[in-house]
């Protein structure tokens, strides 16, 4: 390795955390350094085995991965041990594929740097690394304090001669901001309750019916409705079908009663009632809510509401959701907790932005 050469990131090994860093920080226009003590193909003897989440890490880095370039597929886990053995299927997830794979450690590494080189990535073989060079380092840190410290008094200084609305404006940023839902929220299609349009706050929920952690959050967001009459809210299905058995049945039930412009009602009853969700409970619910239970119960026969819910399905993967609840404001993924009080300053920041960006 040239001792002048510099790069914005190193990563020290090219094993597959070190080239998927690599190739993910090179993607991202970065320049950067990959070090590998050893040449490929490196000794490798042993293989490895990946789960569906893993092939879906390999097709998003561009890895081919076809059983014509080499990969064998399984389609599950077979674990033995203590005198037992259990073979256990992958489970069936939109968001993965329904199948594993397995690939010799040496090809699995090499391909893996091939990535990264293809990404942007300066990948360096037979480099060892034997420590970092400190004194430079040191220097640098010290001017980074001295230099931060500066330029956080001219920033501070600076935010006390702006009006108000215009510091709120650099303290919070826009509304104008990188929208993480794949698809838009539709007036004329999804579920909505509050203002249909014009709305401040958009709050967008992918839920499942059976999903215990949708029920603890349904109390905090009914209480988000209440509190924000500008609220808007709009519900998804993503039923979990592999861990939820009564999941699919119930989504499909709230759109046998959206049929009779009833899917709210539908939703509050199954929401509240989790741990009955036969074909029997959802008859009994839609007799409560006042519907035609004849009609109900021939939509539900017939699946009418199945497309539907597959749509939705579709729209969490094509935004990387995966469990329940998932919540969206104003476009961008939630991470919080599912409480009130986290819920309600998520909202008001999200309100303060769009006040913000409307003027």
């Amino acid at each position: 390795m040239n001792p002048t050469e510099e790069a914005d990131v190193i990563v020290v090994g090219a094993g597959p955390a070190g080239s998927t860093t690599a190739f993910y920080l090179a993607q991202a226009g970065l320049d950067v350094l990959l070090l590998e003590k050893s040449a490929f193909p490196r000794e490798k003897v042993c293989g490895d085995g990946l789960t569906p989440r893993a092939v879906k890490s390999l097709v998003a880095m561009g890895v081919d991965v076809s059983e014509e370039a080499g990969w064998l597929r399984n389609k599950g886990l077979r674990v033995i041990g203590g005198g037992m053995r259990l073979e256990l299927d992958w489970p069936e997830l939109g968001s993965w594929p329904g199948y594993g794979l397995v690939r010799t450690r040496a090809s699995l590494d090499e391909q893996l740097a091939r990535r990264a080189q293809a990404a942007g990535a300066k990948l360096l073989e037979g480099t060892t690394v034997t420590g970092p060079v400190l004194n430079e380092a040191k220097l640098g840190i010290l001017s980074a304090v001295i230099i931060s410290t500066g330029l956080t008094w001219v920033v501070f200084h600076g935010l006390e001669k702006l009006s108000p609305r215009t510091r709120l404006r650099a303290l919070l940023g826009t509304s104008m901001s990188v929208t993480d839902l794949a698809v838009p929220v539709d007036p004329e299609r999804d579920h909505i309750r509050g203002p249909k349009k014009d709305a401040l706050v958009t709050l967008v929920e992918y839920g499942d019916f059976e999903c215990p952690y949708c029920g603890q959050a349904e109390p905090a967001v009914r209480g988000l409705i209440r509190e924000f009459g500008e609220l808007r809210f709009v519900f998804r299905h993503l039923p979990l079908t592999e861990v939820h058995p009564h999941a699919q049945l119930a989504a499909e039930a709230s759109e046998a009663a959206d049929v009779q412009d009833a899917f709210w009602e539908m939703h509050d009853m199954l929401m509240d009632h989790q741990g009955a969700l036969t074909t029997r409970d959802v008859v009994g619910y839609a007799a409560s809510i006042g519907l035609d239970t004849d009609k109900f119960s021939a939509d539900l026969r017939k699946h009418v509401g199945a497309y539907r819910v597959a749509e939705d399905v579709d729209s969490a993967d094509l935004a990387t959701v995966s469990g329940t609840p998932t919540f969206f404001i104003n476009g961008i993924r939630y991470y919080g907790a599912f409480d009130l009080a986290a819920l309600k300053e998520a909202v008001h920041t999200a309100k303060a932005r769009a006040v913000i960006g409307a003027r």
